[in-house]
């Protein structure tokens, strides 16, 4: 436990060039994919696409599990999923769109950003989590019980502990997702990594990724926007 514990404080808290160091080269295929990311904010997204998508450490404290990762960024092949960030929910298909209009504006934007841009790639921590819940990879789900079945683990409300992360993941927690994710991402090697995001499609790329194209939506077609993002680019508009 205390060797995860310290492998996780690494990971999260590490500069750029542990990250190089850690990452899994992408393959042919995942280059040749297309990948989209989304933001809520017209403000948001006109930094995105002046500075490109740069890493954004949270002010949470380094201990804390759901703090995102040191040097990286992320973006998915699932429009569907780019759209949840771009709209500030889960909402698409959906009708009541009227409180995320008057606290975050009008539009909501999604970013495309070509596959062949990557360079240093590693799955996105929370999908390790999943695929853990869904138990569909074998040797991950071993992984999984040989690392994650210690009572003790770091609490993100607290310095006291609380009981089995695993239970956690199959209970379908997503925060316990997200943990079990960053705890066992050191000790995956480039092979797996790439068969998870192969299978899940988010990608956490290490260093900034500068989009190729920054599309608009406006949160009034919400209601009629499919939730796997299909019919977005006839419903969205482009702006750069």
């Amino acid at each position: 436990m205390k060797y995860l514990i310290a492998a996780l404080q690494k990971v999260i808290g590490a500069g750029n060039e542990a990250e190089e160091a850690n990452a899994a080269t992408p393959t042919p295929a995942i280059k040749k994919g297309v990948y989209y990311h989304g933001t809520t904010t017209k403000e948001a997204a006109e930094k995105i696409w002046k500075e490109g998508l740069k890493p954004d450490l949270s002010k949470t404290p380094e201990y804390n599990l759901s703090r995102p990762i040191a040097g990286r960024v992320y973006c998915t092949k699932n429009l569907g999923y780019a759209l949840i960030y771009a709209l500030g929910g889960d909402v698409a298909g959906t009708e009541g769109m009227k409180f995320l209009l008057d606290k975050k504006g009008q539009f909501g934007y999604v970013f495309v950003i070509p596959g062949s841009l990557f360079s240093e790639i590693h799955p996105d921590e929370d999908e390790i989590g999943k695929a853990i819940y869904e138990n569909k990879m074998p040797w991950l789900t071993d992984l999984a019980k040989e690392n994650l079945s210690d009572e003790d683990h770091p609490d993100e409300n607290d310095e006291g502990l609380y009981g089995d992360l695993l239970d956690g993941v199959a209970d379908g927690d997503y925060s316990c997702f997200i943990k079990a994710g960053k705890l066992l991402l050191p000790l995956l090697t480039d092979k797996q990594k790439i068969e998870i995001i192969k299978k899940y499609g988010n990608v956490a790329h290490s260093g900034v990724l500068h989009p190729t194209e920054m599309w608009k939506i406006d949160r009034k077609f919400t209601p009629d926007l499919k939730r796997d993002g299909s019919n977005f680019f006839k419903l969205a508009e482009r702006v750069k």
